[in-house]
């Protein structure tokens, strides 16, 4: 995971957030990094298995539905 990817991830965690890196995916994968996990697990978050099922599992619950964007951007 890039720095600045992880620091924004950090920040918004810290403030009772998901992961906003949640939006990003491997170049050629429809899923995250690794790494994406593995701050997870080291944020403390659910992601703790290393079961690839729990971990993308997990990553769903940090992509923002629709419902909360249109909620942050007021429509």
């Amino acid at each position: 995971m890039f720095p600045a990817l992880e620091q924004v991830s950090r920040y918004e965690v810290e403030h009772g957030r998901p992961m906003l890196s949640a939006l990003v995916v491997s170049e050629g994968s429809p899923a995250p990094s690794p790494g994406f996990a593995d701050l997870a697990r080291h944020l403390g978050l659910e992601a703790a298995d290393d079961a690839a099922r729990t971990e993308i599992r997990f990553w769903y619950t940090q992509t923002p539905s629709s419902s909360w964007m249109r909620q942050q951007i007021g429509s």
